[in-house]
């Protein structure tokens, strides 16, 4: 279960406001990675810390975007920066995407380029496209998948698109086997 891995993994002093944030929603990106596996009959046990820290991205994003978009409700409560504060929303949804970059790193070495394209893409999937240089109104990219490459991310979508592919891509990475599983991450990073 990925709440009791998280309790393993953020660190104490952190936990109330990663878990208020964490918390409900349907954890979207953990299941498709364990219907990849199951599809391939693989294990996902070896994925749980990968779907952690894609779970834990989503998440730190939506602090972000309940502010820009003046949510007043996430999952059936208070968006966290009307519980807490605007700063907090702001503060907590780096630390957290910096702990799930940490997460893979130390995890998943081989992904880490993978991921940080995600997070590449989901970040700039929010900035309108003047402020990024160019005029594209859709960014695409090439992704590996089982029977070759094939386009993914359209920029209006692109934060559910590139996390979903990347839980697609580590639920059939094959090369994963015999990777470290890390530790627990330190307050540190």
């Amino acid at each position: 279960d990925l709440e009791s891995l998280a309790r393993e993994i953020v660190p104490k002093e952190y936990q109330e406001k990663f878990f208020y944030s964490f918390e409900g929603g349907k954890k979207i990106r953990p299941l498709v990675m364990r219907q990849v596996c199951s599809h391939l009959g693989k294990d996902f046990s070896p994925l749980r810390k990968a779907a952690l820290a894609i779970e834990m991205l989503h998440c730190s994003t939506l602090l972000h975007d309940d502010i820009l978009d003046r949510e007043t409700e996430r999952r059936g409560k208070r968006p966290f920066y009307r519980n807490f504060s605007l700063k907090d929303a702001i503060l907590y949804g780096d630390y957290f995407a910096v702990l799930s970059i940490r997460l893979m790193q130390k995890s998943y070495p081989a992904l880490l380029g993978d991921f940080l394209d995600v997070v590449q893409e989901v970040v700039s999937g929010q900035v309108p496209p003047q402020k990024l240089g160019h005029g594209a109104k859709v960014s695409t990219r090439r992704v590996r998948n089982g029977r070759g490459f094939e386009r993914s991310v359209r920029f209006q979508n692109a934060q559910f698109s590139d996390l979903d592919g990347l839980a697609q891509r580590a639920g059939r990475a094959d090369h994963l086997e015999g990777q470290p599983e890390g530790d627990r991450l330190g307050t540190t990073l």
